[in-house]
């Protein structure tokens, strides 16, 4: 457990400035489905051993381990009973060398209607950020300035949170939140990683959708269907959601 959680702070403290993400939804025909969200930092190992003491770091740049966030959601007394409980679904692994530079975060957890993507995305996000500042408090390890205290709820934020993603009578959308979108520059999260994109430090974002049937009909910039119709792919970076947020939009009819 203190394996992974260490693994984990370092990469959401530097990993996303230099990292892949890449969420593959599958949809069943009932509307429910499964969520697999795969971060890819390895990239940023290098980061890690520069940003880190030598001596701190011994040992810790070694996980190949997995739990069941279960085992997590329920000490985390911030979140609600609704978050708690679908957040206690899910599977987190995590598989860090520091030798071959690898460094990959999977998360996996069901859902039964789609509304419950950004609720159990917003939990995961405050969950992570208050255990992982208090497994490093307790370790010793060093914190950068400003990390120093456990996340308020409702502070989180992400790209996701400036679309709306909905599945109704055969028809995936996600839209921006052009209300939302105006305002995004009083958003301190998302401006850090505004400030990262410009220096070099991009974000890959993959997004795939696996449907229950071919699809009839697909709207979206950078949406490209596969040939039996039946996956949708949106590969975007960082720059793009700043640059043309319409990019991250899609219609898909089945």
């Amino acid at each position: 457990m203190k394996k992974i959680l260490y693994a984990a702070v370092v990469s959401l403290l530097l990993g996303l400035s230099a990292c892949e993400t890449t969420q593959e939804i599958t949809v069943n025909r009932n509307g429910g489905g499964v969520v697999k969200s795969t971060v890819d930092m390895s990239s940023a190992i290098g980061m890690i051993k520069q940003f880190a003491p030598q001596d701190s770091l011994s040992g810790k740049l070694k996980v190949d381990t997995s739990l069941q966030l279960a085992s997590i959601a329920d000490s985390i007394t911030t979140l609600k009973g609704e978050e708690r409980e679908l957040v206690r679904k899910g599977n987190w692994s995590i598989n860090v060398n520091g030798d071959t530079e690898k460094f990959v975060s999977v998360m996996e957890y069901p859902f039964q209607k789609t509304e419950q993507i950004n609720i159990i995305n917003n939990a995961l996000m405050e969950m992570i950020q208050t255990k992982m500042v208090d497994q490093m408090s307790k370790s010793g390890a060093p914190l950068p300035p400003g990390m120093g205290e456990k996340p308020k709820p409702g502070e989180q934020s992400s790209i996701d949170d400036y679309y709306e993603f909905k599945i109704s009578n055969g028809k995936i959308e996600k839209k921006l939140k052009k209300d939302k979108y105006a305002k995004v520059g009083d958003d301190q999260a998302l401006m850090g990683l505004k400030n990262a994109s410009g220096m070099g430090a991009s974000v890959k974002f993959n997004y795939i959708i696996n449907l229950p049937s071919p699809a009839k009909k697909l709207e979206g910039k950078a949406a490209k269907l596969s040939d039996d119709k039946k996956k949708v792919t949106i590969a975007v970076t960082s720059d793009d959601f700043f640059d043309d947020a319409s990019k991250f939009e899609y219609k898909i009819e089945y």
